[in-house]
């Protein structure tokens, strides 16, 4: 396991003449102009074909922007799956984790892969000249392979930098009247559930639940996401470094990498959930550490059980550490 260290920061061609009689030149002329009058009247009778567009350039206001899925951007559209909402049975019980429980959730789409470093570097630059102070550098090698070494503080801010350069609503605020004037995108600040549009319809992280359930994939009971064994063929666990993104099956729901490769940030504060049933639980109100899912390339099949739960700092950063993204559109 890669240990806490500083992190420092961060053309109408002009028709000739006609030799015509005059009268007749006139003639010519008035069913011209008539013919020129009919067309244009036509013409603007004829709804215009416009190019698709794309939510990705909309701001979330917009009636299109807001009507979902079809309008979204060819990447969210090929990337990103429907997890769809419903209850599922969270926690490990007896084989660890939280207590087993019933968790209802709501419809949302996560992305198919880690982010990976193409995608941060591509933010990121864009990011940079919009006042975000995104500081951290990620380790990888290579574009297809997952982004790391960023704090959960960056990845946060990250979410809400793709949010901006897509047009949509920021999710995440420093405070909790979550104004345009108080989009996170500086410094580090322990945000709270009241200062996450939970509503918009930006990028985010997920929370601890989401991220389990579809994790899961559909498989109750089951300790992997592909079920209860794991293979070298299966994850990428126990070797020495990160493999490229889609390197390995998907589950049930077309994501890939539930299992190792690099643990994934998620939301929540790490701490006990209450007891019984629960609806879109958002994870402790305050905490120290945040939580952390799926276990990395050097960490065992253990850390890679779908109910394992991990932690860090929200300022600790890793090679073995990266994130991916959720989005809930508007209906």
């Amino acid at each position: 396991m890669a240990t806490p260290r500083p992190k420092f920061g961060s053309n109408v061609s002009a028709a000739e003449p006609m030799r015509r009689p005059f009268l007749l030149g006139v003639a010519i002329i008035v069913v011209s102009v008539s013919s020129f009058s009919c067309k244009q009247s036509a013409a603007k009778e004829q709804p215009q074909k416009s190019a698709p567009v794309s939510s990705e350039g909309l701001n979330s206001s917009s009636p299109v922007a807001s009507a979902a899925p079809q309008t979204d951007s060819e990447d969210f559209r090929l990337h990103f799956k429907l997890v769809a909402g419903g209850s599922f049975r969270f926690g490990g019980g007896a084989d660890g984790g939280l207590p087993i429980r019933e968790v209802e959730l709501g419809d949302f789409y996560m992305a198919e892969t880690e982010v990976s470093l193409g995608e941060w570097r591509q933010v990121t630059d864009w990011a940079r000249g919009q006042g975000y102070d995104l500081s951290s550098s990620t380790m990888s090698a290579g574009d297809d392979k997952p982004a790391s070494n960023m704090d959960w503080y960056d990845a946060v801010k990250w979410c809400n930098a793709r949010s901006e350069k897509a047009g949509l609503r920021p999710c995440y605020y420093i405070g909790e009247l979550r104004g345009a004037e108080d989009v996170y995108r500086r410094g580090k600040k322990d945000l709270t559930p009241l200062m996450v549009d939970w509503a918009a319809d930006g990028y985010r992280l997920p929370t601890e639940a989401e991220w389990e359930k579809a994790a899961r994939g559909g498989l109750e009971g089951k300790r992997f996401p592909l079920g209860d064994e794991l293979t070298a063929a299966d994850a990428n666990f126990s070797t020495k470094s990160a493999e490229t993104v889609r390197s390995f099956r998907p589950n049930a729901f077309g994501l890939y990498e539930m299992a190792g490769n690099v643990w994934e940030w998620c939301w929540d504060w790490f701490g006990a959930e209450a007891d019984g049933p629960m609806v879109d639980p958002k994870g402790p109100s305050e905490g120290e550490r945040r939580v952390v899912r799926g276990g990395g390339w050097d960490d065992g099949p253990g850390a890679c059980y779908v109910f394992f739960r991990n932690s860090g700092w929200p300022e600790y950063f890793s090679e073995s550490r990266g994130f991916r993204l959720v989005r809930r559109l508007k209906g």
